[in-house]
């Protein structure tokens, strides 16, 4: 029964988190829109054509949203793991510019070609991650001094490295595969299609396991319209991204790294220590679990996103400088927390951190197409995180507990 109840909190607030990001878009986008020009388009189509040609939801500007909210979303998929499991990691914004300087001297300075490269750039992106785990789990020092120390460090490494310049790789492979390069449309569409039908079917299948073993389900009717409203978001997106150039390599490979991380969360008995980590750590040690190795390969699975995320970067802004993920660290961690992880640990997903993530990006690129003051644009972001945790404390705890 409690479990029941949890349940059904978790997803109230994943239906507030979709609502919300649903309500900024449009939002923004009747702010922003030349609403002469639509009323001048003769025909509905061509209507609608000039509803999305314009303001916040034209393609353009949801290509840009898409590119730039992913470093956050891939960083987001490994720090809502280690949120999950009851620690926190402040060094990842210097962990990227670390890692973006490493993979700029490896290619400007010995001329290593991508495919050499960038698994080394991933290799030691996972070894920074287990020297902070190590340090974690193993030494006993608290996560946000080992993290705290991290940060300051990597970022020194990155700047001696770069000697305080912005380097460009040689190689054209960085800015053609995350700036210039898109999928054509029609490829994605084949394959989304694959996965509505298995959205769909999965839905049912998981109803009808949980009612052989006994178990409540929500009403057929929430399930289902959820999954359709997922599917018909995704169509959306396809459709705006066809008025443009195509689907960025990056979302791609956002989805495929959240349906990864995701099966490992839900299906693992790896990804199940995790969450028992955050949800009763005496209790997971007590019952034989290793907790000083899950946690340490908690810290090297962040640092392996850190590392996707520098490449992502660099190609992206076709360089690696020292100043590189700058407060990238509180981005992240404020996006799990908007996508509804518990700053408790053990309760947290990887598709709702990053819908955190794009709910931050989508404020902050409203903002800057309304051309506000970039120093409105913190305070607003600032309230918003005040907002999800407190969001967070009535959900969870069933009401606020005044003392």
């Amino acid at each position: 029964m409690a479990q029941a109840v949890q349940k059904k909190k978790i997803n109230i607030q994943a239906y507030v988190m979709i609502i919300a990001l649903l309500f900024i878009w449009v939002f923004f986008h009747f702010l922003t829109l030349d609403w002469g020009d639509a009323a001048e388009a003769q025909g509905l189509t061509a209507k609608i054509d000039e509803f999305f040609s314009g303001g916040f939801l034209q393609a353009r500007n949801l290509s840009n949203l898409s590119r730039q909210f992913a470093v956050t979303a891939i960083t987001a998929i490994g720090m809502v793991y280690v949120i999950i499991s009851g620690e926190i990691d402040l060094s990842i914004g210097s962990q990227i510019a670390l890692l973006g300087g490493v993979l700029a001297m490896l290619d400007f300075g010995l001329g290593l070609p991508p495919f050499v490269v960038i698994p080394l750039v991933l290799i030691m992106g996972c070894m920074l991650g287990l020297w902070n785990g190590y340090w974690v789990s193993y030494m006993g020092v608290p996560s946000f001094i080992v993290t705290l120390a991290g940060m300051m460090a990597f970022r020194g490494l990155s700047e001696l490295i770069l000697g305080q310049r912005t380097i460009a790789p040689n190689a054209d492979f960085y800015r053609s595969a995350f700036s210039q390069f898109y999928f054509p449309v029609t490829w994605i569409a084949i394959v989304v299609a694959v996965v509505s039908v298995w959205m769909i079917y999965n839905t049912y299948a998981k109803r009808r396991q949980r009612s052989s073993y006994g178990l409540s389900n929500n009403p057929a009717q929430n399930d289902y319209i959820m999954t359709i409203a997922i599917i018909a978001i995704i169509w959306l997106g396809l459709y705006i991204y066809n008025n443009y150039k195509g689907v960025p390599p990056v979302i791609v490979l956002l989805a495929i790294l959240a349906s990864i991380f995701t099966w490992i969360g839900r299906h693992t008995t790896f990804g199940r220590y995790i969450y028992a980590l955050g949800g009763n750590f005496e209790a997971t040690r007590l019952s034989g679990v290793n907790v000083k190795r899950v946690k340490m390969f908690v810290f090297m699975i962040n640092g392996l996103m850190a590392s996707v995320a520098a490449v992502t970067l660099v190609g992206r802004l076709g360089s690696a400088a020292p100043s590189a993920g700058s407060w990238q660290e509180l981005y992240t961690i404020a996006a799990c927390f908007i996508g509804g992880t518990s700053m408790k640990g053990g309760i947290g997903t990887v598709y709702g951190a990053i819908i955190g993530g794009l709910v931050m990006a989508s404020l902050q690129t409203g903002m800057q197409l309304m051309d506000m003051n970039v120093s409105w644009q913190s305070v607003i972001i600032g309230l918003v995180l005040l907002l999800a945790v407190f969001l967070d404390v009535v959900i969870r705890e069933g009401g606020l507990k005044l003392k």
